[in-house]
Order: C-alpha cells, then sequence, then structure tokens
C-alpha cells in the first residue's frame, strides 16, 4: 500500500485501490492532499521493512537466500541493523544545476544513503545516491504492477526453502 501511495504523492494522482489502502482517505484531498512540499508518515519499524522490500531495495539484502538448517553468516541482511527501533526511511528530491540537469531522487534508511544502482536499472552508480526522478518513478511503478496484493497475501502456497522469491508470494 505505502508503494501506491509513495506514486501516487509523487506523480499528483490518488492511488488505485489494488492492495490494502482505505480508499476514504486515500482518494480524498483532505486526508490524501498532493502537490505538497513535504509528507510525512508514520509506522512502526516492521512496517519499513515490508516497505523496503516493495520498494525493491534489492542492495539491502545482499547475500545469498537465508539456510534453512541455521544462520551461515554470509548474508549482509540484518534486521536489527537496517530497522532497528525508531527507524526512519526519508526520500529527497531535489535539484542541482552544478551537478545534474534533472531533477533526482534518493532514499535514506536511518542517515544511510541506499545505493540504489544497486538495486534499480537505470539509477547509476552515485555516491549519494542519486537517480534520475522520472527514472525512479518509472522503476517504482513497474514494481508497483508486478505485485498482486491478493495473492501474495491470501493465497494458498508453499516456499521452498533456498529460493529468493523477491518479496513476493512463489507462483508456482
Amino acid at each position: 500500500g505505502f508503494l501506491e501511495e509513495w506514486l501516487a504523492r509523487f506523480t499528483h494522482t490518488y492511488p488505485p485501490a489494488n492492495s490494502a489502502l482505505n480508499k476514504t482517505y486515500d482518494n480524498s484531498s483532505t486526508y490524501f492532499p498532493l502537490n505538497q512540499s513535504i509528507y510525512a508518515d508514520a509506522t512502526h519499524e516492521v512496517v519499513v521493512l515490508d516497505t523496503l522490500t516493495a520498494f525493491n531495495f534489492t542492495a539491502l539484502f545482499k547475500g545469498p537466500a537465508l539456510s534453512a538448517t541455521g544462520n551461515q553468516g554470509t548474508n549482509s541482511f540484518v534486521a536489527s541493523k537496517i530497522v532497528p527501533f525508531a527507524t526512519h526511511f526519508t526520500t529527497q528530491i531535489m535539484t542541482c544545476p552544478s551537478r545534474n540537469v534533472t531533477k533526482q531522487i534518493r532514499f535514506l534508511i536511518n542517515d544511510a544513503v541506499i545505493p540504489v544502482s544497486d538495486s534499480h536499472p537505470g539509477c547509476p552508480v552515485d555516491k549519494d545516491g542519486l537517480c534520475p526522478f522520472d527514472t525512479m518513478v518509472s522503476v517504482l511503478q513497474k514494481r508497483a504492477n508486478e505485485i498482486n496484493y491478493n495473492y501474495d497475501c491470501f493465497a494458498n502456497y508453499t516456499a521452498t526453502a533456498g529460493v529468493n522469491y523477491n518479496g513476493r508470494a512463489p507462483t508456482s
């Protein structure tokens, strides 16, 4: 749901109700204003982890699939480091004419820049984590279209240990 709301804000449209969104709020200019200079949302750290997965920030989850038999110590993902208590996830949109001619975007988790080039095609390697805004919106719109909320959340499926499903439910 948050990915859809995020896209709605930055494309200045109301979000489709393809997930657990509350249409009463998300289709109302009173409760879901568009064209604002600052947006603020609050949630719990576990939901931030779900959001990072929805945004497909694979750079945060490098390494082989988790072992079904125990921790092999080969993964970079440690929930307590990525989404500790009081975690915060920030989107920054900026222009810097001396450096880039287009509007840029970057994401931070707990004040650390997320290397989006490791997660999304079309985002260049950039020490500051910048990606052209239009590229990121396009990539995330594609990601949102990949997600089938009803199936992912309610279908009867079995996951196989060691298989990377990219934050989605198994389709076979």
